[in-house]
């Protein structure tokens, strides 16, 4: 789990996501590890709290807010 975590960091560190986004996947990544490591209530945990999936959600909405942005600027830029 924690090799898919770092991978989810690496890939926002690469994309160049705000710090917010860092902080929020590490944030995913600690609670994952430190509940995860309790026998068998941690297996219950994770299978509800599915840190992996949080983590394409923030990186998916960092990406979807920057291309918003981007259109809104190429859109302001055809208008003038």
């Amino acid at each position: 789990t924690g090799l898919a975590g770092l991978y989810a960091l690496a890939t926002a560190s690469r994309l160049k996501l705000p710090l917010t986004a860092h902080m929020h996947i590490v944030w995913n990544l600690l609670v994952d590890t430190a509940i995860g490591a309790v026998p068998v209530a941690g297996d219950m945990f994770d299978f509800f709290f599915r840190s992996h999936r949080k983590n394409f959600h923030v990186i998916e909405k960092h990406l979807i807010r920057r291309a918003e942005r981007h259109q809104r600027h190429t859109r302001d830029r055809t208008k003038g």
